[in-house]
């Protein structure tokens, strides 16, 4: 065993300086290691907070939102009561007044002659009038409420007010009911128009043209945007063209069957057409057509429209919506095979007689 030798009283002081100096350094050392630890500490407790601040603001934010929706709902709900209840009163108001003036011997319309029993002509002529006021103050408190309708988004309970506004032209306020009738169509159109969504546009837009071909910017809706007018506006033959007279047919994709933007394909098929998914080659829907056949196909450079040429004497030409599988319109020609091709634009549609080197423009073309 080995004994260690006891250390000299000189060695004394040294081995008391190491002491302290260890000691020293493990002070530091420690008092380091606590101020780090607290620092840690800090840092994740001070995370937290802000984190929890972060959220609870975020929580805040959304209560505020869904507050201040609750109370535009809320907002809305009492402007929709209030044009309700002043419909309500104002009618009991006509009500009664033209029952006051039947009965003081006014008639019920100007084309009617006056009751049996008459009062002083003074009396009728009151009472008249007094029941004309109430009628305007009914068909007022009725545009109101179809107007609060309007701007709450209620499309359909504004139109059914409007139609009682509509009955007859030269009634009182007909001209601003026809207005918020056609707003009642035009707002939705132009929500579905910024969404792409060209049916819906096109199907509120086709009522509206009815009554009023040129409200608004619809026209310039759809000289911009051709997927919209080919579904909305009447599909004719416009003019003609020889084929010196158009620049490089081939860039147009003449008798082009394929839809590179959207994988589709159109195949011919014992006369039919289908409309198939290239990469899953699956068929998605069949267009109809007569037994004659049809001999051409088309896509426009969207993929949205399908031309079609039917093997009929004169040769008919079909536009179709590709997502729905509606016939858009179509278009006599004169016999003879035709090819079919759109501009690029999409504006128009090109018919090219075959060994005729000449063929027709066709176009939608809004009427009015």
């Amino acid at each position: 065993m080995t004994v260690r030798a006891s250390p000299s009283t000189k060695d004394l002081p040294a081995m008391l300086g190491q002491a302290v100096q260890a000691y020293e350094v493990a002070r530091v050392g420690h008092a380091r290691a606590r101020r780090q630890a607290a620092e840690e500490h800090q840092r994740a407790v001070e995370a937290l907070e802000q984190r929890r601040q972060a959220e609870l603001q975020r929580v805040e934010a959304e209560e505020r939102r869904q507050q201040a929706l609750a109370a535009a709902e809320q907002e809305r709900a009492g402007h929709l009561l209030a044009a309700i209840e002043d419909v309500e009163r104002t009618a009991r108001a006509l009500l009664e007044k033209a029952g006051l003036a039947h009965i003081a011997g006014a008639p019920l319309r100007l084309d009617q002659s006056a009751g049996p029993s008459r009062q002083p002509d003074q009396a009728v002529a009151a009472a008249f009038v007094a029941a004309q006021t109430a009628y305007v103050d009914l068909r007022t408190a009725l545009l109101d409420l179809s107007q609060t309708y309007l701007e709450a988004g209620q499309w359909d309970s504004a139109r059914r007010v409007l139609q009682l506004l509509l009955g007859a032209t030269d009634a009182p306020l007909y001209l601003e009911a026809r207005d918020l009738w056609c707003e009642s169509y035009y707002r939705p159109a132009q929500a579905a128009l910024e969404a792409g969504e060209w049916q819906e546009a096109a199907a509120l837009l086709k009522v509206l043209l009815k009554v009023a071909p040129g409200y608004r910017d619809v026209p310039r809706w759809l000289r911009d945007h051709p997927p919209l007018a080919w579904r909305v506006a009447p599909i004719r033959e416009t003019g003609y063209f020889r084929i010196g007279q158009l620049e490089d047919l081939e860039r147009f994709g003449v008798g082009e069957d394929r839809s590179p933007a959207r994988g589709l394909a159109a195949l011919i098929h014992e006369g039919q057409v289908t409309i198939t998914d290239v990469a899953t080659r699956t068929a998605l829907r069949t267009l109809k057509h007569t037994e004659e056949g049809v001999t051409c196909v088309a896509f426009s450079r969207d993929g949205t429209l399908l031309a079609t040429v039917e093997r009929t004497y004169h040769r008919t030409v079909h536009l179709w919506d590709v997502d729905s599988g509606v016939r858009l319109g179509k278009v006599m020609l004169d016999s003879g095979d035709h090819r079919v091709f759109f501009s690029p634009d999409g504006r128009l549609l090109y018919a090219e007689r075959e060994r005729q080197n000449k063929g027709s423009i066709v176009q939608p073309v809004l009427e009015g």
